[in-house]
């Protein structure tokens, strides 16, 4: 699990496996925090890019007040390439609010 932001303030963290296997699907949950506590208020599109030119990701989502800050993708996410990559997440309309988790992928 990691997390990263250009706004040190605000901050969407990845809860996510460490390690997956090629082609197989896993669970990620992803929470906006704002000063570390969860953002409870959000209402604001998040999208989805990998390191993995194959990977299969959500499509864009937006976060609604049943969320409470924080969206749990029950088998949503799948890697196809082994090694090291990543899966991040970008607020759509907040520049810098980011976060992103490395996952090693065997094949």
């Amino acid at each position: 699990m990691a997390s990263g932001c250009a706004t040190p303030h605000a901050v969407l963290t990845f809860t996510a496996p460490s390690t997956a296997t090629a082609g197989a699907p896993f669970t990620v949950t992803v929470t906006a925090t704002i000063d570390g506590r969860r953002d409870t208020i959000i209402n604001s599109d998040i999208t989805f890019t990998s390191s993995d030119p194959a990977a299969i990701l959500p499509s864009q989502y937006r976060f609604t007040q049943a969320d409470a800050g924080s969206h749990t993708w029950t088998n949503g996410f799948t890697l196809m390439t082994a090694g090291n990559q990543s899966v991040s997440a970008t607020i759509f309309d907040a520049t810098g609010i980011n976060g992103t988790a490395e996952v090693t992928v065997s094949p």
